[in-house]
């Protein structure tokens, strides 16, 4: 008998049924017998059912998140008008959006059963704060138009005058309320306010809560 060689180039011991080297099988019907006793691979198609279902990215096209902020959204807007009339009531409000964005991160992972990057957790804030200001901007126009009819500026200074101002803080205060570009940058500001705060409190959250993720 001829001697054998592997592919591999090593010379064959007679009868062996694989190579002593590199472990490939000598003959074809081996071969076949190693490819039957590898089990086939699952389709993808099959596998997809058994993994998590992916949640979408935080966004106003996210029905979780949108739920989250328009349920904190109302009862923040209670408070910072609460807060706002304490002394240093500016540092309460800041606190509370704050605080605000951070519990919103915190309810979307257990309601969503996944964890939420630095970014995302910045969104969820946002759409929170960005809650808080529609409802700001719609009782501000409803107020607006119930005493359109009336002397509006005439029941403002009175109010301020109830509420201990000088004669010079209600004069300063009925000339901002004629101009118009002062208002819109007014509303400008309290919308960048009323969103940034709640954001980075999200943004923190995030982090914070990092460590905390739940397997997938």
């Amino acid at each position: 008998m001829s001697a054998s060689y592997c592919t591999c180039g090593v010379l064959l011991v007679e009868d062996a049924r694989f190579c002593h080297k590199c472990g490939r099988p000598t003959r074809e019907e081996f071969v076949e017998q190693e490819e039957a006793a590898i089990p086939p691979a699952i389709p993808q198609q099959q596998l997809d059912p058994l993994l998590p279902a992916a949640q979408p990215e935080i966004s106003f096209q996210n029905k979780i998140a949108v739920r989250i902020g328009i349920l904190l959204a109302g009862p923040m807007y209670i408070l910072i008008n609460f807060l706002a009339v304490l002394p240093a009531g500016i540092f309460f409000v800041f606190v509370g959006l704050f605080s605000t964005g951070f519990l919103s991160v915190a309810m979307y992972r257990r309601r969503a059963g996944v964890g939420v990057s630095v970014i995302s957790g910045a969104r969820m804030g946002w759409i929170v704060g960005v809650f808080v200001f529609l409802i700001a901007l719609v009782l501000v126009t409803l107020m607006f138009a119930v005493v359109a009819n009336g002397d509006f500026t005439q029941q403002v200074q009175e109010q301020l005058k109830r509420q201990g101002q000088t004669a010079a803080d209600i004069e300063r205060v009925v000339e901002f309320m004629s101009n118009p570009a002062a208002v819109l940058m007014l509303v400008v500001t309290f919308f960048v306010m009323i969103t940034t705060v709640p954001s980075l409190g999200g943004a923190l959250g995030a982090k914070l809560l990092e460590s905390k993720e739940p397997s997938r």
